[in-house]
């Protein structure tokens, strides 16, 4: 049976990647689940038996749209019964989810996608049932969830608020257009709302002018990402955000420069997304061991170009902040079955021992 559900996900993938209807991050979800990269996740389990573990209720967040997709699709591979809590205000993107949301559904029985009321008869059933709950989003939506009524054997999974951030020497980046590229996909994919998008920016050889002509090489990159004008519509919210706010402001990006001992303070504050950036001036990579904060960072992006010692840099990061995840510039969103050191495929299913 998992071999059919392999083939049918890759005809998922396939559709997302040759139909240019589909946006860019529906890409990144075909990409994924490309047939080649499935077999090399499942490698990792092929000397293990796992059964499905039964009904997944998985709650969708709001500011991530296809996160559900990925878990949803893990979950049913492995023969489950998957329902997905689709937020109630899905956003501008709308009508890009819900063609990815009607491709689903047209291919996977046993996967049942839906905008469900958190305070509904339904929302409570689907949690008193079901054997294993991922939570996505905030820490309140994972909060309330741990309260409801659930199965005393039912396995709950929750993913809360947390920090992105990048580090990386300005003036090296700026004679890198490959660099400035990769990181403009890590701000502009998922809006910059994403918990693994960089919001935090911890730079060596920082000037003022040199930052400004960042944002300008930035904003070129953003570009060639722009569909259906949502670009500039995100530009235009970053501007609101500002109004009224100390913020300084550079084609269309907004920031605030602050020092390391103001992290605390400003890791609890609202962002706006897309566009906005705490900047923090560092001398040397090793300033990272006095971030504070510890569990509250996700990913650390860095330039590979600048650091190539990542060996000292996971060796700083335990030392200090304890970021989930070490990645390079480009690669903040990249997914992986293994998230914030959770293995998604064992959380919905259960090893038999022969």
């Amino acid at each position: 049976m998992q071999s059919k559900r392999i083939d049918i996900i890759a005809e998922i993938s396939d559709k997302l990647l040759n139909d240019s209807n589909y946006n860019a991050d529906a890409k990144g979800l075909g990409f994924f689940f490309r047939k080649s990269n499935i077999n090399r996740i499942l490698k990792n389990y092929e000397n293990t038996h796992l059964m499905p573990v039964g009904t997944v209720y998985i709650v969708s967040p709001s500011n991530v749209d296809y996160l559900f997709a990925y878990n949803a699709l893990i979950a049913w591979l492995f023969g489950n019964e998957v329902v997905v809590k689709l937020p109630e205000n899905i956003g501008s993107n709308r009508e890009d989810v819900f063609a990815v949301v009607n491709l689903i559904n047209q291919n996977c029985n046993n996967i049942f996608i839906k905008s469900i009321s958190r305070s509904s008869h339904e929302n409570i059933s689907y949690l008193k049932n079901s054997d294993s709950v991922i939570i996505w989003g905030g820490n309140d939506a994972v909060n309330n969830i741990r309260k409801a009524e659930i199965k005393p054997t039912a396995r709950i999974i929750g993913f809360p608020d947390r920090k992105s951030g990048s580090i990386f020497n300005l003036e090296k980046i700026l004679l890198s257009e490959k660099k400035i590229k990769e990181f403009a996909t890590d701000v502009l994919s998922q809006t910059q709302l994403a918990c693994s998008s960089p919001s935090f920016l911890f730079i060596e050889k920082f000037t003022l002018d040199n930052w400004k002509l960042f944002l300008t090489k930035l904003s070129l990159a953003n570009s060639r990402f722009d569909r259906k004008g949502w670009v500039q519509e995100n530009i235009i919210r970053v501007m609101k955000f500002c109004n009224g706010k100390k913020l300084k402001t550079h084609n269309g990006f907004s920031y605030e420069l602050i020092s390391i001992n103001e992290i605390s303070r400003a890791i609890k504050n609202e962002s706006c997304g897309f566009g906005f950036f705490y900047i923090i001036p560092v001398d040397s990579i090793k300033e990272l061991i006095n971030i504070p904060n510890k569990d509250e960072w996700q990913t650390l992006t860095y330039d590979d170009e600048s650091y190539v010692n990542k060996s000292e840099l996971t060796d700083l990061n335990l030392k200090g902040p304890r970021f989930i995840r070490i990645k390079k510039i480009g690669e903040a969103l990249s997914f992986s079955h293994i998230w914030d050191g959770i293995d998604l495929i064992r959380s919905v299913t259960i090893e038999i021992n022969d």
